[in-house]
């Protein structure tokens, strides 16, 4: 058992991408900044398109092609879409953040992963000892599944902030439909 937790921990260690892709998993799904934008620009085009109508609005209203309350009910129903299009976009802009700053602790965990990389093949007991205190919560065994629960170090000058959640079904590229929790988990069959 303990060669296996080894062997995995080392695999964890070299394939951070596994630890970004669980991240991201965790965290809602997948990183995609272009289409972040693209939806920002698909409402700033029709927040801009409502500025028009509401103009039209005004002018049809002035030539008195509409009355007042036709008017009025019309701007208030334009009133409404704007008002959920900056919603939407301040909706968009906090997402954005969040993807920036899930970006930049894959980034950390990365660096921390590299660092530690040259140990993992001549280390002695103890360093391997310490890396597994340092980076496994907890090995689970039950009827030959085997589940070993990572904490991974998000900055990389150490395990100050820890994430979370590694999972084989993450590891596979899977969609998942379960909420993860805060821990890195690692499960293998028949081992």
């Amino acid at each position: 058992l303990d060669e296996f937790v080894w062997q995995d921990l080392c695999n964890v260690v070299t394939n951070p991408e596994v630890i970004a892709y669980a991240l991201e998993q965790a965290h809602g799904g997948h990183w995609l900044p272009q289409d972040l934008q693209a939806q920002v620009g698909a409402l700033n085009k029709a927040s801009k398109h409502l500025d028009r109508h509401q103009e039209r609005l005004l002018e049809a209203y002035l030539a008195e092609v509409i009355q007042l309350p036709e008017l009025e009910r019309k701007r208030s129903e334009l009133a409404r879409k704007q008002e959920a299009i900056q919603i939407q976009l301040v909706q968009l802009q906090t997402k954005a953040t969040q993807t920036i700053q899930l970006a930049q602790i894959a980034v950390s965990i990365e660096a921390f992963c590299a660092k530690i990389r040259p140990v993992l093949q001549q280390a002695n007991f103890d360093q391997k000892r310490q890396l597994i205190e340092l980076l496994v919560d907890r090995v689970i065994v039950s009827t030959g599944d085997v589940e070993i629960r990572y904490v991974i170090p998000t900055q990389p000058e150490g395990p100050h902030v820890p994430f979370s959640q590694l999972r084989s079904d993450y590891r596979e590229k899977k969609p998942t439909t379960r909420m993860p929790s805060n821990r890195i988990t690692k499960s293998r069959l028949d081992r």
